[in-house]
């Protein structure tokens, strides 16, 4: 664990513990690279904790979860080769002023439809982090509310074609499974603007809208936050 310094960027966070800046945003789930603050403390993957002088260390392939070995390291490790970045829904975007959500936010529905997968656990023991609202092909998908596009692709498995939006409040909304994506990333969006068109992408059969409200990286109920609450 280490601390982010005052005016600390994740590159020079991963020079200074010569780690791969990509490893260490997936370790830590940072999605936006630039979203630290002074007092953050974050991981560091174990092979870059190593000091100038000799000393043994804990060893794993990546994702390796049995059969850990200990090696004697004499000098920091090179860095390894840049890895294609894996993006995370649960972008990091910690609030050093507010841990809690406001339950007076208020977010509007993105799209007219009926709710046909609730939020949290399943009888099946998966766990579904938002709300799934049925569409018609083509539907527009609207942002809950003002904000700055923080993602826009389709790299995140089961997902489908996906769009980030960050809120100045410390919420993030998700809009997953869409046909057709009208913003980029960086884009400040207002509320009510269509940013998408509902599609089947991802692993969905039919047009619907995987929904998502994130307070930093915890996933909320939306229902209780969106005006005109429907079952």
């Amino acid at each position: 664990m280490v601390s982010v310094r005052s005016g600390d960027t994740l590159s020079e966070i991963a020079e200074r513990y010569r780690v791969n800046e990509d490893d260490l945003a997936a370790m830590n789930r940072l999605h936006d690279h630039d979203a630290l603050f002074a007092g953050q403390v974050i991981k560091v993957p174990a092979y870059g904790r190593v000091s100038h002088a000799t000393l043994a260390v804990p060893y794993s392939r990546p994702h390796a979860t049995r059969h850990v070995q200990t090696r004697v390291v004499h000098a920091a490790p090179a860095r390894p080769a840049p890895r294609r970045r894996a993006p995370v829904i649960q972008a990091s975007l910690p609030s050093p002023h507010s841990v809690r959500p406001d339950p007076s936010a208020h977010f509007m529905w993105p799209l007219d439809g009926v709710v046909l997968s609730a939020f949290g656990a399943r009888q099946n023991g998966e766990r579904n982090d938002g709300i799934n609202i049925s569409a018609t092909g083509g539907e527009e998908i609207r942002a809950a509310a003002a904000g700055t596009v923080t993602y826009v692709g389709n790299e995140l498995k089961g997902y489908g074609n996906l769009v980030l939006i960050r809120h100045d409040n410390g919420f993030i909304t998700a809009y997953a499974h869409a046909d057709r994506i009208t913003v980029t990333k960086g884009d400040r969006v207002t509320q009510g603007q269509v940013i998408a068109f509902a599609g089947a992408t991802g692993d969905v059969s039919e047009p619907q809208l995987h929904f998502e409200l994130r307070h930093g990286t915890t996933p909320v109920d939306p229902r209780p936050y969106l005006m005109a609450y429907r079952s």
